[in-house]
């Protein structure tokens, strides 16, 4: 059987192959988005087509409205708007697949099920089917140039496009689609990273070497595909696969458990080397969202049983403790806080602003873009007004590459 492989799911597969094994039995967990994403997908391509002349679909209908998102929507469109040459054409939801056939002959070993039994099989390797849903695509007139965007509207940050494999998985796509193809440009736009956190609401790559690309990606993808029995937990392969339900995963959680024996009492030391204290972040790091999702799965048990009981005979049960506000209408917020703090002096002293909130109002109230190399926008009113009132603190990004 050919393996089909969403160009969404490319950075779990390359870095775990077993998955594409495992993700064929387990049902693997969602994403951070759900209807909401939906809702801001179907949103932003109804605008795209009526305001600028799209084609194409325009995503599955929402099931719900969220009227607290539509800044989103908003934000992505107006992006679309200020980058894409007047001359281009644009699709919205364009899906993309295509048949990658191997370069030369050769045998992999995959997991054949015969009678219910999984059993591992020299088979010959017939390629791939390698499929993508690019969310708005803009092309030349001569179609040798091709712009891309991907909106992404959950609240983790995601991989900058130049360090992107889904990204290179569209690119890649589309030099399939135009063999003319001479570059790709691609966007991802994330509204809700926050800048002042050191996260990019939008990143950019150019490709022009796209046969080179296409090579490159294909030898990943097979490499992956001949290793399906190989689970390797990795802090982005992990995010959203099986979770829990993985094998290694749970061989991971049982080494935690150890009866020390005299080489290990042996080697402890007071503090930790730079290895140990590496890998001790990285596991974390890899378990961090199998560790949520299994949270939110133990919550919806727990609404419908009382309690739990672990292999090892503890008892899980939950009480209801209050949690964080969160504000529903900002507007009639601030009316009520200013009826009882009347002056500007208390209101200062209880509110903590937001300078990527604050760009985007000073973009949206004067009609400028937020950036711009030329000309007035909210990122030099910003520089020139409220800057210099103010102090930018530093925050340490820790940065895991493989």
């Amino acid at each position: 059987m050919t393996p089909a492989i969403r160009a969404s799911s490319l950075d779990r597969v390359l870095s775990c192959p077993g998955s594409l094994t495992v993700n064929a039995i387990v049902k693997p967990r969602d994403g951070d988005d759900g209807d909401e994403g939906t809702l801001c997908h179907w949103l932003s391509a109804q605008r795209i087509k009526a305001e600028m002349g799209a084609i194409g679909d325009i995503g599955p209908q929402p099931r719900g409205f969220f009227p607290h998102s539509v800044w989103i929507s908003d934000y992505y469109v107006r992006h679309v708007m200020e980058t894409v040459p007047a001359d281009y054409s644009l699709e919205c939801e364009a899906a993309l697949a295509y048949f990658f056939e191997p370069e030369e002959p050769r045998t992999i070993t995959q997991v054949l099920w015969i009678d219910g039994k999984p059993v591992l099989r020299e088979v010959p390797y017939d390629g791939f089917i390698l499929s993508g849903h690019i969310d708005c695509l803009a092309l030349s007139p001569d179609a040798t140039h091709a712009i891309g965007w991907d909106l992404k509207t959950g609240y983790d940050p995601v991989d900058c496009a130049d360090s992107n494999w889904q990204i290179l998985g569209y690119c890649v796509l589309l030099k399939r689609a135009y063999p003319g193809l001479l570059s790709v440009t691609f966007y991802i736009v994330q509204p809700r990273n926050d800048e002042d956190e050191g996260y990019e609401r939008v990143s950019v790559v150019t490709i022009t070497d796209l046969d080179a690309a296409t090579a490159t990606l294909s030898a990943r993808i097979a490499d992956a595909i001949s290793k399906p029995t190989e689970l390797n937990t990795t802090i982005k392969g992990c995010k959203f696969c099986v979770g829990c339900s993985c094998p290694a995963i749970r061989a991971k959680q049982k080494l935690m458990r150890l009866t020390m024996t005299e080489e290990t009492l042996a080697a402890l030391k007071a503090e930790p080397d730079d290895a140990t204290l590496a890998e001790f972040a990285i596991g974390a790091k890899e378990l961090a969202k199998p560790t949520e999702d299994a949270k939110a799965m133990l919550n919806d048990r727990l609404d419908r049983n009382p309690q739990l009981v672990a292999a090892d005979g503890t008892v899980i049960t939950r009480t209801v403790t209050r949690g964080s506000w969160t504000v529903n209408d900002p507007q009639a917020f601030f009316r009520a806080m200013r009826e009882l703090l009347p002056e500007d002096e208390q209101i200062a002293r209880v509110t903590k602003p937001s300078m990527t909130a604050l760009k985007d109002e000073i973009a949206r109230s004067m009609g400028v873009p937020k950036t711009s190399k030329s000309g007035v926008s909210a990122q030099s009113v910003f520089e020139s007004t409220l800057a210099p009132l103010a102090t930018q603190g530093v925050r340490n990004l820790v940065q895991f590459s493989q």
